[in-house]
């Protein structure tokens, strides 16, 4: 049988952090986004999702500047070389999917972590922009 959960730690449960005011507008509408997705946020999961929130920007970043830069670049004697930030992007990539995993992320991270998760939406931009 389960034990019944203190009220404190059920009213937790539905905690929404505000966005902190020094975040940009970029950071500060990610912030509203997940925080609307993500359930069982404590107090001290702000610094984490900061974390999460610059990755998933730097990921966005690198993505628009490869889009024009192109993924190869051409060194002096001519031979063409992948382009740093294919690396970084993929370093970013691999941080913002263990960060999103403590956030319970996927289905079987919700499951792991005993979080059930917000529904699914239609048109939802985050699933759109990690899958």
């Amino acid at each position: 049988m389960r034990k019944p959960t203190p009220v404190a730690i059920a009213q937790l449960s539905d905690y929404r952090p505000s966005p902190p005011a020094d975040l940009s507008p970029d950071q500060r509408a990610l912030w509203l986004e997940l925080v609307s997705q993500i359930s069982g946020l404590q107090p001290l999961d702000g610094q984490a999702l900061r974390l999460l929130i610059d990755e998933i920007l730097t990921i966005r970043r690198l993505k628009d500047e490869i889009h024009g830069e192109g993924e190869l670049y051409e060194a002096q004697n001519g031979v063409k070389y992948k382009s740093p930030k294919v690396g970084m992007l993929k370093d970013s990539k691999m941080v913002a999917i263990r960060m999103l995993k403590m956030f319970g992320g996927s289905p079987a991270d919700r499951r792991r972590t005993g979080q059930h998760g917000a529904t699914a939406v239609d048109n939802d931009p985050l699933q759109e922009f990690i899958s």
